[in-house]
């Protein structure tokens, strides 16, 4: 049975009316420290009510002493949503689809290698850390990583086995070379992933920056010794514009936070101005 109309926007005026009398200062779609789980459901609910109503309704609530506050983080929140469904399936849109897919396939062969390089690592960690153990055997092992002490001061930590098997190198001890291989295809997977990710971020960023650019087509591809890098063309309103991009390598301490970053600069294609400069993940 389908709520009507008039009791949804009850239940608004009622969750509203709970903020206000609460003194609540916090909104969130996640309960957290600062959010209640409460909370966290009831700005949910609200939004959803809120997105079924005219804008004459939403102002005509602004007028009630308390509301325009809580309504305005509302409205922000309801717009940050939309934005991330948009990005979420930009990939499927007809204006972004095929340049995606494009840059996608470009940047694979720099995927593949990266692909090699941690199943590589992982595999060479994995041979380290059981061949210490048949090395040393059960006493020293146990000595080594079992039982680490570090003292500072008046400060003293301990780690235990359990903390070092929930560390990456411990995760490998013990480990089946079948289980070993599952788990470095994982990786290798969510690695690509989270590259492919990294393109529609990207050109999801650029869509939010110019919401009128149109006919982006790839021009040039080009390997640098930081990766792939590419320039496209692409009409601003009726401005033609390059776009260009530069690539960097950004990781940490070990192969599996290696990632891709593109730097993205729009360039006015007749006086060669910089426009924007869009950071990528």
């Amino acid at each position: 049975m389908e709520v009507s109309k008039e009791i949804k926007t009850k239940s608004l005026y009622e969750y509203l009316n709970y903020f206000v009398s609460r003194n609540v200062y916090r909104l969130g779609l996640r309960a957290t420290r600062d959010i209640s789980s409460l909370i966290a459901y009831r700005t949910k609910s609200c939004m959803k009510i809120m997105s079924e109503l005219s804008t004459k309704e939403i102002e005509e609530l602004k007028k009630i002493k308390g509301f325009e506050q809580y309504i305005n983080i509302l409205e922000y929140l309801i717009s940050e949503q939309k934005k991330k469904e948009v990005l979420k399936n930009i990939d499927k849109s007809e204006k972004f689809e095929g340049i995606i897919t494009i840059l996608q396939k470009e940047i694979e062969p720099v995927i593949v290698e990266q692909q090699e390089k941690i199943g590589n690592k992982i595999r060479s960690d994995w041979k380290r850390i059981n061949d210490e153990y048949e090395k040393i055997g059960d006493d020293g092992f146990m000595e080594k990583y079992g039982r680490t002490y570090t003292r500072y001061r008046s400060t003293r930590t301990e780690r235990t086995l359990s903390d070092f098997r929930r560390s990456y190198i411990g995760s490998l001890w013990k480990k089946s070379e079948k289980y070993l291989e599952i788990d470095i295809k994982g990786q290798q997977n969510a690695y690509k992933d989270r590259e492919f990710n990294k393109v529609k971020r990207l050109i999801g960023k650029l869509a939010e920056r110019y919401s009128t650019i149109d006919n982006i087509k790839l021009t040039s591809t080009q390997r640098s010794v930081n990766g792939i890098e590419f320039t496209m063309d692409a009409n601003v309103g009726n401005t033609k514009v390059i776009i260009d991009t530069s690539t960097i390598y950004a990781g940490g301490y070990n192969i599996q936070k290696l990632h891709l970053r593109w730097l993205l600069h729009v360039i006015d294609a007749i006086s060669g101005k910089t426009m924007a400069s869009i950071k990528g993940n």
